[in-house]
């Protein structure tokens, strides 16, 4: 992967535009409602003294975290109050030829945390994480907008503009609180995510050039709807943007009013309490990418497409240009994690509302006898090898108790290489021998040999639906539970469509079973051809809903 920068060329063709003799659709400019001023000496003394650490953006929580960390310990909602959690060691997963870095992170708990969560977090539960943007990028995009690099670090209040309107939610502790443009920069706005059109026909306003301003109209017109979308392709930042438009002088005030908040990043825990209830293990891919950005235009000179330094197209190359992007959080950690000092971040456990658990067993009753399916491919195994620590954990208790065969728990993983990105390989082997994972269906997506030598499928949904009637079995006639966890727009989708299509087969070939299964869907959504003797495709999806509804089918997907 070529080293990342900070600014990225942005190829956009406007050749369109000639061929226009007017432009609509373009969304109305909202008001700005937002004002600066600097915290006067005093009130600096007081309110917030910015040290060398609270204006370095590595800091590795923001300046005003005693804010959110200030909850009662004693109040229910004291679980849901972010904490700062030290890193205490990072590992590489995957070998040096795999595709993407993926690395074991361990964070400690502090003690009087880990007492208050003693019962209070599960195999399953997730939480998230505050990281800052790029420290690179912030000073890049405060030099872009005019700000002197010391005036960035000097304690700002924030008020409203008009009394009547409030400001950004994100933004109102700093109408109480001063801090620094550098800080709220790092910390609070997102400056990586691609503008909204409103943003785009904002920044007509403020430009000095007639191309600058009719570009940015078209961009967010109705017209432009098709470029727009290219430009969502190349996933710019903002400091990108106003590159791309150089006479474009926006204020810094109404640059952190328009910009959306930035959002905690959520990661699952990868291990159960029975072992170390202080120690919450996480497994992420270091998210870095390149985009091939090609100019259809490239081959004819011509002044209406630009790159990010609005100079002309090259004439006479044809290749395309590579663009470096990386994520906000991932990167991060693995910066944090090669320091010499141990460092904390601030973090907050996420309500598991969609019932991500695995049941639990009382050491008198034994076991949950209901079979687990688990699908999880990549990072997405993280939470179940949780599961299975805590399933080890329960049939070591229980044993005492129960001569019964072990409820059956199969894990359908999959990964790249049977040798580059086998994620936590070892662990479940371990949990293979030691009886709490009963069945695994392994899958390799770009490893040929071994899906050959292991008769393995080449991704998840392929290996379930070899596997269809078994499955159907299990959650028709057994009352099984269903777990999926990664990615929702690709793998969710897909799995999803491949139990539409399990149930489908197997209820069409066991048609007694049919009647009795369109007659527990709810009345209003069966469709008019509920008698008949097939399955449809339509009834297969409202029965997955239905056992999602029952917590028998249970997701968690990422975007």
């Amino acid at each position: 992967m070529p080293s990342y920068t900070v600014l990225q060329p942005l190829l956009l063709d406007f050749r369109p535009m000639a061929e226009l003799s007017a432009i609509s659709g373009a969304p109305r400019v909202p008001s700005p409602v937002c004002t600066a001023s600097y915290a006067n000496t005093e009130e600096a003394s007081d309110d917030y003294r910015p040290s060398k650490a609270a204006i370095n953006s590595n800091f590795a929580h923001p300046p005003w975290y005693g804010e959110l960390t200030d909850v009662d310990s004693s109040k229910e909602e004291s679980s849901q109050t972010p904490f700062l959690a030290t890193i205490i060691s990072a590992k590489r997963m995957t070998t040096a030829s795999a595709l993407k870095r993926t690395l074991l992170l361990e964070l400690e708990l502090p003690d009087t945390v880990a007492a208050h969560m003693q019962g209070n977090w599960y195999a399953g539960d997730a939480f998230n994480i505050f990281a800052p943007n790029d420290e690179c990028l912030v000073a890049a995009l405060i030099k872009r907008l005019g700000v002197d690099a010391r005036d960035a670090d000097r304690p700002i209040l924030l008020q409203k503009k008009d009394p009547e309107i409030g400001l950004p939610a994100h933004l109102q502790r700093f109408t109480s609180t001063s801090a620094t443009l550098r800080n709220i920069l790092t910390w609070t706005v997102d400056i990586c995510s691609v503008p909204r059109k409103q943003f785009i026909r904002v920044l007509s306003d403020h430009c000095t050039e007639a191309t600058d301003r009719d570009r940015l109209l078209y961009l967010c017109s109705r017209q432009g709807a098709k470029l727009f979308e290219e430009l969502r392709r190349q996933s710019p930042t903002v400091l990108d943007i106003l590159h791309a438009f150089p006479s474009c002088t926006l204020p810094y005030t109404r640059l952190i009013e328009l910009l959306s908040p930035l959002v905690p990043r959520s990661y699952s825990i990868c291990n159960a309490p029975c072992d170390k209830a202080n120690i919450w293990r996480i497994a992420f891919n270091v998210v870095e990418y390149e985009l091939e950005v090609v100019d259809p235009f490239a081959s004819v000179e011509d002044d209406n497409h630009t790159t990010a330094n609005s100079t002309k197209v090259d004439g006479t190359s044809t290749s395309p240009i590579r663009i470096n992007r990386k994520g906000i959080c991932t990167p991060w950690l693995e910066k944090l994690s090669h320091t010499a000092e141990k460092q904390q971040i601030l973090v907050v456990k996420r309500p598991n509302l969609n019932g991500f658990y695995l049941p639990p067993s009382l050491p008198s009753h034994g076991l949950d006898p209901r079979p687990v399916i688990m699908v999880g491919p990549g990072t997405g195994v993280a939470p179940f090898i949780g599961f299975l620590e805590q399933r080890a954990n329960e049939i070591e208790k229980t044993q005492v108790y129960s001569t019964h065969e072990h409820p059956l728990t199969w894990l359908f993983f999959g990964c790249r290489s049977s040798t580059d990105d086998y994620l936590f390989r070892d662990q479940i082997e371990h949990h293979l021998d030691n009886k709490a994972l009963s069945r695994l269906s392994m899958c390799f997506s770009r490893d040929p040999a071994a899906r050959e030598k292991m008769g393995a499928s080449k991704y998840v949904q392929d290996s379930m639906l070899q596997h269809g009637n078994e499955i159907a079995n299990l959650m028709l006639n057994q009352n099984a539970l269903l777990y999926v966890c990664g990615d929702a727009k690709g793998m969710g989708k897909d799995v999803n469509e491949a139990m539409a299509s399990i149930l489908c087969r197997y209820l069409n070939e066991h048609p007694e079973n049919i009647e009795r299964i369109v007659e527990e869907l709810p009345k209003s959504k069966v469709p008019v051809d509920s008698d008949a003797k097939q399955m449809s495709r339509i009834q297969a999806l409202q029965l997955l809903m239905q056992w999602s509804s029952q917590k028998r089918y249970i997701r968690d997907l990422w975007a």
